[in-house]
């Protein structure tokens, strides 16, 4: 006889273990399925954001303060301009992908989620989730399967309104941290990004469009890291993995709904993939509750949206070297407009309030300098 569930989620990422937790709390009994072992690691920034910390604490989940880096803001730079700003509330942590798993496999083990590792789903049949060895009932399938997700295509929700893809690596070093802040260092070759996940450990995650190029040799197109780095100690091994900014035209078909990278994603520049799940997880739960997961599909657009927004126009700079060194110098000086963007980006100021005078300012600094319009002229 099939072993029977309210909720069955297929993949025991973060997304899928955040998706559990918040169904389990609502009541119903939830299995999460996944073939790979924990801790699951992937490569990413590791940064969490202050919604994101304030979110998982209503998880009930806890990250120890020597299983975290804290940091204060973010700081853009190139080879020509710096600008950095503080989170208008609260702080963010770098905290490891695996330490991440690890507490969210507990707090979801703790309130009784059943964890089923190394089971491979081969597929599904109405509210049938099949396995090799094993069938699983349940009323409602989540597919939190990642990028690749084999549950949107079984589900025919693998049509997408637009998709781009970028490749990110990742390594940790032996080093103390230089910076109260997330440091994100652009070149023509994408975006470093340093950010601290310990006391005396640093994350260094590389975003780049140059998918056949060595994790040392980009490393390379960013003078400061390789001074910085130079004969410094790994702690781990260096892992990548593909990012992408896809929309798709559904995240949910009868009783299948989809949450994570596996319902469209943001390219990693935006540095909001755990919050974006961990609020897909709070929306595709209230949905299954009301026993209406279209709410969700609407609930996911709204969530999407400004980190789409951000994405969009963060990836428009990397793609175009003249315009990043325009945009980073005016923001180098004038960084109250810097930490008004940041405002934006991470929710505390909407569209509305974002003010006519920044958005005038940032619409300037897309426009050539003077100077160098007249240079062209020349």
């Amino acid at each position: 006889m099939p072993a029977q569930y309210d909720v069955a989620v297929v993949g025991g990422g973060p997304a899928g273990l955040a998706t559990a937790i918040e169904a389990t709390k609502r009541g119903f009994r939830t299995a999460v399925l996944d073939g790979r072992q924990m801790p699951i690691d992937k490569a990413c920034g590791e940064g969490l954001l202050p919604d994101a910390i304030e979110r998982l604490g209503r998880l009930g989940v806890t990250i120890e303060p020597n299983e975290r880096g804290p940091f204060l803001g973010i700081e853009f730079s190139d080879e020509e301009s710096r600008v950095a700003a503080k989170f208008p509330i609260g702080e963010g942590w770098g905290v490891k992908r695996t330490t991440l798993h690890n507490r969210l496999a507990a707090r979801a083990e703790e309130i009784g989620v059943e964890l089923l590792w190394g089971l491979p789903v081969t597929g599904i049949d109405g509210c049938r989730v099949v396995c090799r060895n094993v069938t699983v009932e349940a009323r409602w399938i989540v597919g939190a399967d990642g990028l690749h997700s084999q549950v949107r295509r079984w589900a025919g929700l693998d049509r997408t309104v637009w998709s781009r893809e970028r490749v990110a690596f990742r390594q940790h070093f032996a080093v103390r941290p230089a910076s109260d802040y997330v440091q994100v260092v652009w070149s023509g070759a994408g975006q470093c990004y340093i950010t601290p996940v310990g006391e005396q450990e640093i994350s260094v995650a590389v975003i780049t469009s140059r998918r056949q190029t060595e994790y040392g040799e980009l490393l390379a197109c960013f003078p400061s890291m390789k001074d910085r780095l130079d004969g410094a100690a790994t702690s781990t091994n260096m892992r990548g993995c593909l990012t992408a900014s896809r929309r798709l035209r559904r995240v949910c078909a009868g009783q299948v709904a989809l949450a994570g990278d596996a319902s469209g994603s943001v390219d990693a520049i935006t540095g909001e993939g755990i919050c974006i799940a961990l609020r897909q997880a709070e929306a595709v739960a209230d949905a299954m509750q009301k026993g209406d997961l279209q709410s969700y599909h609407r609930k996911h657009r709204a969530i999407m949206r400004r980190a789409s927004l951000m994405a969009t126009v963060l990836c428009g700079l990397s793609a175009h070297d003249g315009l990043r060194r325009r945009v980073l110098r005016r923001l180098s000086q004038d960084p109250q407009l810097f930490d008004r963007i940041l405002g934006f980006h991470v929710g505390t100021t909407g569209v509305g309030t974002f003010g006519l005078l920044p958005s005038f300012k940032l619409g300037a600094a897309l426009l050539p300098f003077p100077a160098e319009s007249a240079g062209k002229r020349r």
